[in-house]
């Protein structure tokens, strides 16, 4: 038999075995986020790794685990980027807070730091650009942006810890 249709037909039987799971891993997931809408977006991740992943559980029995295991990790994740967005924007938040106060800001010092952040974002390669938006923006995980952009996570971690000293320079230099 090729590797096409036994991959797809084990795609269809996890398919079918993961129906069956299905109420129960809403359930589980609503009990993980406390909200409905967060758990349909979990329920649907897990749904899209028990049909993208390699080999899936070798025994009928250990699935509903498995799908379990795939559920707490898609929480974690969900967890993490919640917890990196909520960081953003409240440093948003502060800084609109600082510009809008009369004794806070030096235009001159904010004027020349936005055209240093920006000149330096500018000469950014397309990919650097990218990286950063990605992580920072979007608040995915290093291992999420490698897979996306076909790269390794250890290349995607260095690079933007390059990235982030070289903003940290140009912020030292204008402060």
């Amino acid at each position: 038999m090729d590797g096409t249709v036994e991959s797809s037909s084990t795609r269809a039987r996890r398919w079918e075995l993961y129906s069956r799971h299905h109420a129960s891993i809403e359930r589980t997931a609503r009990r993980l986020v406390g909200n409905s809408d967060d758990a349909r977006d979990l329920v649907q991740e897990v749904s899209i790794r028990v049909l993208n992943h390699p080999t899936g559980p070798r025994a009928e029995e250990c699935f509903q685990a498995w799908c379990y295991g795939l559920l707490r990790n898609a929480a974690a994740d969900f967890r993490r980027s919640t917890h990196r967005r909520g960081q953003y924007h409240e440093l948003v938040g502060d800084i609109e807070d600082y510009a809008s106060r009369e004794d806070g800001i030096d235009p001159e010092l904010s004027t020349e730091l936005r055209e240093q952040l920006s000149e330096r974002l500018g000469e950014l390669d397309r990919f650097s650009y990218e990286l950063l938006v990605r992580r920072y923006l979007y608040g995915e995980t290093a291992a999420e942006i490698a897979r996306k952009l076909s790269r390794s996570p250890t290349s995607v971690r260095m690079r933007l810890g390059r990235l982030r000293s070289k903003l940290r320079r140009v912020l030292q230099f204008v402060s």
